[in-house]
């Protein structure tokens, strides 16, 4: 069923729950050759239409990670960068997905609520586990679209409460706006050449098709603070 609610056709090349034989053939077709478990960590990023004041309460970043060397840099500019509201963790046994066959394999949830200079409040959901990175193309689909369910509360109406909290104001909107991004990050080295073009591509599209880089417009980020044996950025889609 589509957004529209009304019956679909599978469209080739493209991430459909409709296309369970498609989900089959990738997961047999790639396992073997890529289907090493590793430490994986993705971050979704959600913008909202809720502002905080000007003057709420936010807390830098510092007070919640080790900025080490880069703190002072921070400081310096630290009215131009998101403050934190709040930071929660979550319980992995309370989320539900609605594509993903996994949740067993989660490690650890949290989500963030950052105030940006703008006074926009955005959120983040940061979720980790020990898997084969193949496995996590339905998982970034439903943090995608937001099919997330944190108890019985969708993820929306969740960090909607929350905001609220906080002195968020309202807005007629109830659900997040359209731009969003997604990290993921994995904890072992990068796969041989032909083999990581591949599966990066099957990432960031959701599809069971070969790289065909002549039609792909991906890019990769500069790695000028790679460190040795730590988590690398695999790639980065935004909307």
């Amino acid at each position: 069923m589509n957004p529209f609610g009304k019956e679909t056709s599978p469209v080739p090349g493209t991430s459909s729950e409709q296309q369970p034989r498609r989900r089959q053939v990738r997961q047999a077709g790639l396992t073997p050759s890529l289907g090493v478990p590793e430490k994986i960590r993705i971050t979704c990023i959600y913008a909202t239409p809720w502002h905080l004041p000007d003057g709420a309460a936010g807390g830098d970043l510092g007070r919640h990670l080790k900025l080490w060397r880069f703190e002072h840099y921070y400081r310096l500019s630290a009215d131009q960068l998101p403050a934190v509201i709040h930071r929660e963790a979550l319980d992995p046994a309370t989320l539900r997905l609605q594509r993903w066959q996994h949740a067993g394999q989660l490690t650890g949830a949290q989500i963030w609520l950052f105030r940006l200079p703008s006074g926009q409040v955005t959120v983040a959901l940061s979720l980790d586990m020990q898997l084969e990175l193949i496995n996590t193309i339905d998982l970034l689909e439903d943090c995608y679209f937001a099919d997330v369910r944190i108890g019985e509360a969708t993820i929306e109406a969740y960090v909607r409460t929350m905001a609220t909290q906080f002195g968020a104001l309202a807005s007629d909107r109830q659900d997040f706006l359209p731009e969003r991004h997604q990290l993921v990050l994995a904890g072992s080295p990068a796969p041989s050449a032909g083999d990581g073009e591949d599966l990066i591509q099957r990432l960031i599209y959701r599809a069971d098709l070969p790289c065909r880089k002549e039609h792909s417009a991906i890019r990769y980020p500069a790695e000028l603070n790679r460190r040795p044996g730590g988590w690398r950025p695999l790639a980065r889609t935004s909307a």
